[in-house]
């Protein structure tokens, strides 16, 4: 036990689960706790987990998976979690303009794709209950979608300007995390071990709370800055 305890405790870091708390489940039940080398794992069904490795009888590992979850991606494409692609002006895909990284104005707007509104935590605010962030999202684009009505406008994008600042915005505060998400269980907060390095594709780097300060400031100004406002010519 304690090898193994040694093998799963740099798995165990912030945002993981307790391995106090894995160790206390297997305590109270009669399951045994073994060791699986992910990579040597070549197939599963609704009960059984099938490895190329062998247990101490020199016997084919078959680990019981009485509960299992499928999982949902986040750190992927945005075309692939989405299930379809988004053109913009010119016939320019979504996943065309970010190959070199995320480009937004405060990770809600993205030149070339008017009235396309990007929720999320990617250059914005990154929270640990995600349906805070879109709240206050929704509160964002709530004003904005009232503005335009106010003004008869039906077309909204960011400026060449307000992208490029807001883009500059999250490079200068954004954290070097790489060694720690490199050390982290691979998942869904480092993207399966393999962290994303480009700085802009961060979430705000001065935390969740000052990004959604810094949007109601915003909103308080009225004037909407670093968006474009048109009516109906799309080309």
């Amino acid at each position: 036990m304690n090898i193994l305890i040694k093998t799963l405790i740099i798995w165990f870091t912030f945002f993981s689960i307790s391995l106090a708390d894995v160790i206390k489940i297997f305590e109270f039940t009669n399951e045994e706790l073994a060791e699986l080398d992910v990579r040597k794992v070549r197939g599963a069904d609704n009960k059984t987990i099938y490895t190329v490795g062998s247990n101490d009888n020199g016997n084919f590992l078959k680990a019981i998976a009485d509960n299992a979850a499928s999982g949902f991606e986040v750190g992927t494409d945005y075309t692939r979690r989405s299930g379809y692609e988004i053109y913009g002006r010119k016939g320019l895909s979504i996943m065309d303009k970010w190959k070199d990284g995320l480009s937004t104005m405060h990770g809600m707007h993205s030149r070339g794709f008017p009235n396309s509104f990007f929720f999320g935590p990617q250059q914005a605010g990154f929270t640990a209950n995600y349906t805070h962030s879109l709240d206050e999202q929704s509160i964002h684009l709530a004003y904005i979608l009232k503005s335009m009505r106010e003004k008869n406008i039906s077309l909204v994008e960011a400026s060449k300007e307000g992208e490029e600042n807001w883009v500059k915005t999250i490079i200068d505060n954004s954290r070097d995390m790489l060694s720690f998400q490199e050390s982290c269980t691979p998942g869904y907060y480092n993207n399966e071990g393999k962290p994303m390095q480009a700085p802009q594709n961060n979430p705000y780097g001065g935390g969740a709370l000052n990004f959604f300060k810094l949007m109601k400031k915003w909103r308080d100004k009225g004037d909407l800055k670093g968006l474009e406002l048109s009516s109906n010519n799309y080309n």
